[in-house]
């Protein structure tokens, strides 16, 4: 479930977990309650912990998030669309590494209960290559 905004996003997430577990996976809009699943929310900066709120600088708020998971429901608040593609891939990099060496699952995917709250101090991030041993074409490190 997810907020029109972010339907990029979700499309996104869908392509990841279709590929990894083979299962078929329904993207909507609507809002509502449900019982389990993963669900994007629009949210403030006031819905981070007043400390925290208060140092995340301008230039990063957009890519702040929080992700919580418990009880196989997963949401994730965010202030922008790319504070919720941040917190999907920290989402990603918590699923188990079978989810992406084989492409059928048929069981649930179990997730540890989880808050982790996300606003990033610097306005930029890196990439590092470590290409000591080999020589890369210019095409490939851009």
């Amino acid at each position: 479930m997810h907020p029109r905004e972010l339907a990029p996003e979700a499309r996104w997430f869908r392509r990841v977990l279709e590929a990894g577990t083979g299962w078929t996976i329904s993207t909507t809009e609507a809002a509502g309650h449900q019982q389990a699943g993963i669900e994007l929310r629009l949210g403030e900066l006031s819905d981070l912990p007043g400390a925290l709120a208060s140092l995340v600088p301008a230039a990063t708020r957009h890519e702040s998030y929080r992700l919580e998971a418990a009880g196989g429901k997963v949401v994730i608040t965010a202030l922008a669309s790319a504070g919720a593609f941040y917190g999907l891939q920290t989402l990603r990099q918590m699923l188990p590494d079978s989810v992406f060496r084989q492409a059928s699952h048929s069981e649930p995917i179990p997730l540890a209960t989880v808050e982790i709250i996300e606003a990033p101090r610097l306005c930029w991030r890196g990439v590092h290559l470590g290409m000591s041993r080999h020589f890369m074409p210019k095409t490939f490190v851009l």
